[in-house]
C-alpha cells in the first residue's frame, strides 16, 4: 500500500533512522510491567543483613586504607574531613532511599536511571559502576594483600616484596597477590546471596569488634602533640581529604542493589541506608581521631597505615590484630 511504502521511506531517511534510534535509546522501562512480572529472586534479606552489608561496603577493609591516604592530605584535620563527608553523603543517601522505595528492583542506580531517563543513560551509568567497582576493588584487594603480608611477617614468615608491590615504573605498581583476594570474594558471591550475606555478617561483626578494640586501646597510646597543628595543610587540605573520604563513604548505595531480594524493601531500604551513613560516619571519625594521635601526618604509611602506626607506638600485637 502507498501508506506503508511512504512510512518505510520515512524510516529509511537519515532523520527517520535518527528518530528511531533515539526512541530505542531513550525508552523508559515501565514500572507497572515490572511489578506485574516479578523475578524469581527469593526475598530472604532483612534489615540487619542490609545494615551489615552497607557498613561492610563503607568501612570494610577501606577504613584501614582511607585514613592513611586522606590523613596525609589533612593531618589531624582528617576528623573534620570525615564529618564533612558524612554531611555531604546525607542528601545522596536520602535520594537513594527514595528511589529504592519507589523502584525496589535489583540493579541499584542502573535500574533507577533506566526507568527515569531511559536505557541510553542507564548504559552510561552501568559503565560508570563497572569502572567504580574495578578501581575501588583493586585498591581494597591490594590493601588486604598488604595487611596479610604484615601478619606473615609478624609470624616470622618472610614475604617477597614483589608479591605485594611490583613497581613497573615510577608511577605504576601492581600487587601479584591481590587477584587471590578478588577470586575468593567472587567465589563467595557466586555461591548465592544468602551465603554471601552470612559470610558478610560474620566478617563485618569481626571487623567492627576490631575497630572498637583499636579505638579503645588506641586512646591510651595517643600523643597530644600529634594534634598540633590541627590543620597542618590548611582548609585546602581538609577539602582534598573530604573528597577522598566522600568516595570511600559512598558504599552505602551498594545495599540498594539487593532490593529485589529484601523482605518488605519499601520499609527496610530507607532505614538501612540512613543508619549506614550515621554509623559509618561516627566510626570513621573515632578511628581517625585515634589514628591522627598515634603518628605525625608526615610519617603515615600508605600501604597499611593503622598497623604501621601501632607498630611505631610499640604495640605490635595490636598491629597484628588489625592486619
Amino acid at each position: 500500500p502507498v501508506g506503508a511504502r511512504s512510512s518505510d521511506a520515512r524510516c529509511c531517511t537519515p532523520s527517520g533512522a535518527h528518530r528511531a534510534a533515539m526512541s530505542v535509546l531513550l525508552r523508559l522501562r515501565r514500572l507497572d510491567a515490572a511489578l506485574a512480572n516479578p523475578t524469581e529472586l527469593r526475598r530472604c534479606l532483612r534489615l540487619h543483613d542490609l545494615l551489615f552489608f552497607g557498613v561492610a561496603s563503607v568501612v570494610g577493609a577501606g577504613i584501614f586504607v582511607t585514613v592513611g591516604v586522606a590523613g596525609k592530605e589533612a593531618g589531624p584535620g582528617l576528623i573534620v574531613a570525615f564529618f564533612l563527608a558524612g554531611v555531604c553523603c546525607t542528601p545522596t543517601a536520602l535520594c537513594y532511599a527514595e528511589l529504592a522505595t519507589r523502584y525496589p528492583f535489583a540493579g541499584s542506580i542502573y535500574s533507577f536511571v533506566s526507568r527515569c531517563l531511559g536505557d541510553y543513560f542507564a548504559f552510561i551509568i552501568g559503565l560508570s559502576l563497572i569502572m567504580d567497582g574495578m578501581v575501588s576493588g583493586a585498591a581494597v584487594a591490594k590493601a588486604c594483600a598488604a595487611y596479610f603480608a604484615q601478619v606473615l611477617v609478624s609470624a616470622g614468615i618472610p614475604v617477597p616484596a614483589v608479591l605485594i608491590n611490583l613497581q613497573l615504573n615510577a608511577v605504576i605498581g601492581i600487587s601479584l597477590s591481590a587477584p587471590v583476594v578478588l577470586g575468593g570474594m567472587g567465589y563467595t558471591a557466586y555461591r548465592g546471596v544468602k551465603t554471601m550475606s552470612r559470610f558478610n555478617n560474620i566478617v563485618t561483626i569481626a571487623n567492627i569488634l576490631i575497630i572498637v578494640v583499636v579505638i579503645i586501646a588506641g586512646f591510651s597510646l595517643v600523643q597530644a602533640k600529634n594534634y598540633d597543628p590541627l590543620l597542618p595543610t590548611g582548609v585546602a587540605g581538609v577539602g582534598r581529604a573530604s573528597a577522598l573520604t566522600f568516595f570511600a563513604m559512598l558504599g552505602f548505595d551498594s545495599a540498594t542493589s539487593l532490593a529485589e531480594e529484601t523482605v518488605n524493601p519499601e520499609r527496610v531500604m530507607p532505614r538501612a541506608i540512613l543508619w549506614t551513613v550515621a554509623i559509618t560516619t561516627v566510626m570513621y571519625m573515632c578511628i581517625s581521631m585515634v589514628f591522627c594521635g598515634l603518628v605525625p601526618h608526615t610519617q603515615i604509611d600508605d600501604a597499611a597505615p593503622l598497623a604501621h602506626a601501632f607498630r611505631v607506638r610499640g604495640a605490635p600485637i595490636l598491629a597484628t590484630v588489625i592486619a
